[in-house]
């Protein structure tokens, strides 16, 4: 006990964590820190108010974001300090993790403060090995317990999920009743009709963005629409009824609630034609577009993302992403809502003058205008000028290949060669009895061996292939439609034409296509996304 004659001044602490939520009954936070402050009464101690801490649904493993038991911590630091007694039901209100609480503990009784559990009217002493020792003891207790809720908490949600109950959070277009002991998933016909509009409006070539505000127009809900809802509503497989759980899985870190991906074998799937709202139909179209869209982005040879050709989404402007900064080599795009639009710098209008000093922007109308005269000019103005250029080129890639081929040993014979002696500069790397210089060895014959390799027959062009790439590109030009457009150009492999600023109202403008595309994209191709 304190020491008498002195006024001992006490601090009371709480807890009730996610593992005890379900049975706490009378033992919240609120109950605690009332058995508490009367144990204080009752030992003749004093309570200091503002140290009378909680922390509600927190679990036992997490000690970083408790901001009771950091308040009572930097407390116990101060000098002078504001307490002597730290109260508390028991020693698991501090932690349900061994070596944290013993380490609070430390803390603590290094600061000379005493913690008392009222439960059993019993001091914590921390001092003696043995006392340590028995402070573990019940420390492994109560980890053991917190380790024993969780994995009945996961094993009964897994059975719920097998039999198609209501396992979490209800997905919009759905509400929650009971149903004898458990909880059931009904459609709520007026979200399902939002639910249904929104998977429309993806499946008509709108990305999450514009089917978000859309929704918020349309169908405004007190939460908000955003994007990653809109993301998750567009591939939550309960809409085609079928229910599934266990994508992702906490992961004990300490109760910090960290949550990692699960494999695809392990999820639960279940049947559920009750909660059906959109055709499988629907469903598959907008799945379609969203793995296009995700398969169509245009990457470098180290694997980057370096911009995406179209995907499905709908544009609303021929150049934007595909016109370029001549001065800093930024996207480009329309901005604002001028009565004349134009093109700016992206970089310049999101990072100011000084990181871009082109200023101004390009007219929308007269760049537009200027690239679709050079396509004109370069593809449709003469296609027999146009079929000699692809024929010569042809030509040329085939000659190159014959005089190549002509000039290649016995690709096999020299191949096996090779990988026998790599096989032996392996073994003797592995032996130790190389010399230094053995894996610039190895990487040369690798080399070689990757050089030997047949690559596939260059089919020759043929004046029928030419003619339905041609008509097919020319619909899609005399459309003049942005989307169209953009598809041209990118099914020509232009991702990007510069801009550069020439005089007060005047530029020049630069990109790259190969027309040699026109006949390896049927029309099928060409023009299905227009």
């Amino acid at each position: 006990m304190a020491d008498e004659g002195c006024q001992v001044i006490a601090a009371v602490y709480a807890r009730l964590s996610k593992e005890d939520t379900r049975t706490a009954g009378d033992n919240g936070t609120a109950r605690q820190l009332e058995l508490g402050r009367a144990f204080v009464v009752k030992n003749g101690w004093t309570v200091n108010e503002s140290y009378v801490l909680a922390d509600d649904g927190v679990s036992g493993a997490n000690f970083d974001h408790r901001p009771g038991l950091v308040h009572l911590l930097e407390g116990a630091r101060q000098k002078p300090r504001p307490f002597d007694i730290v109260v508390v039901a028991a020693i698991d209100r501090i932690g349900r993790e061994q070596v944290a609480t013993s380490g609070v503990l430390k803390q603590l009784t290094r600061a000379g403060i005493q913690v008392w559990c009222y439960q059993d009217g019993q001091r914590v002493l921390f001092n003696t090995p043995t006392q340590k020792f028995m402070v573990g003891v019940g420390g492994f207790a109560a980890e053991e317990y917190r380790d024993a809720v969780r994995g009945k908490t996961i094993a009964t949600l897994r059975k719920k999920a097998t039999e198609g109950h209501a396992t979490g959070p209800t997905a919009f277009g759905y509400r929650n009743e009971k149903q004898g002991g458990h909880t059931i998933r009904v459609i709520d016909e007026a979200q399902a009709v939002v639910v249904r509009r929104a998977f429309q409006l993806a499946a008509d070539g709108h990305g999450d963005d514009r089917v978000r505000n859309l929704l918020t127009t349309e169908h405004p809900r007190a939460s908000g629409w955003t994007k990653n809802a809109v993301r998750r509503m567009l591939s939550n497989e309960v809409y085609i009824g079928t229910s599934v759980y266990g994508k992702i899985r906490n992961v004990d870190d300490d109760g910090r609630g960290t949550r990692e991906p699960v494999p695809e074998s392990e999820w639960i799937r279940v049947a559920a034609p009750e909660l059906r709202i959109i055709s499988d139909e629907l469903w598959q179209q907008v799945q379609d577009r969203k793995a296009k869209t995700r398969a169509h982005y245009v990457r470098t040879p180290g694997d980057k993302l370096a911009g995406k050709p179209e995907s499905g989404v709908i544009a609303r402007y021929m150049l934007s992403g595909i016109a370029r900064c001549g001065v800093c080599g930024a996207t480009m795009t329309m901005l604002g809502g001028y009565h004349r639009k134009r093109y700016y710098c992206l970089q310049r209008a999101h990072r100011g003058a000084a990181y871009c000093s082109n200023k101004g922007g390009v007219p929308m109308d007269v760049l537009d205008q200027a690239v679709l005269a050079v396509l004109y000019d370069e593809l449709l103005s003469d296609p027999a000028r146009l079929w000699k250029m692809i024929q010569a080129h042809d030509a040329q890639r085939q000659l190159e290949r014959e005089a190549h081929q002509g000039t290649r040993v016995n690709v096999e014979k020299e191949v096996a060669r090779l990988e026998t002696q790599i096989g032996r500069l392996v073994a003797a790397l592995a032996a130790g009895t190389a010399s230094a210089d053995i894996t610039t060895a190895i990487t040369d014959r690798r080399a070689q061996v990757a050089a030997l390799q047949v690559a596939p027959a260059l089919t020759p062009v043929t004046k029928a292939r030419y003619l339905t790439g041609y008509a097919a590109f020319r619909v899609m030009l005399n459309s003049r439609h942005p989307l169209a457009v953009r598809q041209v150009l990118r099914k020509l492999g232009c991702d990007r034409i510069t801009i550069t600023r020439t005089g007060e109202h005047t530029w020049d403008f630069a990109g790259e296509f190969d027309a040699g595309c026109l006949i390896e994209k049927g029309p099928a191709e060409s023009a299905g996304g227009m």
